[in-house]
């Protein structure tokens, strides 16, 4: 079993920044979706691993999902995805983060369309501390098994039908076998670089440890540390199977009938986009303990 419990605590910037929560639609057109110097389109080429084969969240749908955004060159780049798992704590993968500090974020919540229109749902913060998971990493830098951050956000934001938060899941394998939601912002299609204006959501099947290692005999000693679990379409033909790709880096893996249970956290860095392989997610009922220490700090 593989043991993680040493943590990394990024300094908090400067604590007299303050944001509105509630976004007129210009100034989140200004934010999310161009360069604050000329107005130009954020660059896609940025934006971590995205949601293959997927179709556009509506609002209500998915009221968890934060989207992760770094500030370079005088815009903000969704680098990754994360979920709200307190009004003031949000999930992520810990390389989204690892190498920034605090000051570098804006995490948005209650988004589904990044260029508009707007619903009026919408809001966002600073980033005051990230904790980052400093367990064993493993061997195979393809398959970080302690890979889980929490980010605080300076604001806490205000609940709503679109903002909501997410339950843990205590074990992962009462739904094992079931169909459950993944998300993302990003490429609809490998090999392009196009930001889809709409949140993306595919359905999925979580398999068991066995299941996967069939399929990834090479990844058997990771798979059996406990901390990942695999996801696959079965049920759509390969061309139409939903799948992550290169990333959707900390996104959720939502199970359970009503689909707000948070069940894992996608970290896999592996480049094969391929829907009739599984990939991989963080089982996120062997890091409670771990989430709810840094959830009261």
């Amino acid at each position: 079993m593989v043991i993680c419990h040493k943590i990394k605590i990024w300094s908090k910037p400067n604590t007299t920044l303050t944001m509105y929560l509630l976004l007129l639609n210009s100034l989140l057109i200004l934010i999310i979706g161009f360069n604050e110097s000329n107005g130009r389109a954020l660059d896609s080429s940025k934006l971590q691993k995205r949601i293959i084969s997927g179709e556009d969240a509506k609002l209500f749908q998915i009221p968890y999902v934060a989207a992760v955004t770094i500030r370079k060159d005088n815009a903000w780049y969704a680098i990754c995805t994360g979920v709200l798992v307190t009004e003031n704590k949000v999930l992520t993968a810990a390389h989204c983060v690892e190498k920034f500090t605090a000051s570098n974020f804006l995490i948005f919540v209650g988004v589904i369309r990044f260029y508009g229109p707007y619903s009026g749902y919408e809001q966002f913060s600073y980033v005051s501390k990230i904790d980052v998971h400093d367990g064993d990493m493993g061997s195979n830098p393809g398959l970080p098994l302690c890979d889980l951050a929490v980010l605080t956000l300076a604001v806490p934001a205000i609940l709503t039908r679109n903002v909501q938060v997410v339950q843990l899941s205590a074990n992962s394998a009462l739904y094992f076998n079931t169909e459950c939601t993944i998300t993302g912002w990003g490429i609809t299609k490998e090999g392009t670089q196009n930001i889809p204006n709409y949140l993306q959501k595919g359905e999925t099947t979580l398999i068991s440890t066995m299941e996967c290692e069939t399929y990834w005999p090479i990844m058997r000693e990771e798979l059996n540390a406990g901390t990942i679990i695999c996801v696959l379409d079965k049920y759509e033909s390969p061309s139409r199977s939903t799948t992550i790709c290169n990333g959707d880096s900390g996104g959720p893996l939502l199970c359970g009938p009503n689909r707000d249970v948070l069940v894992g956290i996608a970290v896999a860095k592996i480049s094969n986009c391929d829907g009739t392989w599984p990939q991989f997610y963080l089982d996120i009922s062997r890091f409670r303990s771990w989430v709810a220490n840094k959830l009261s700090s």
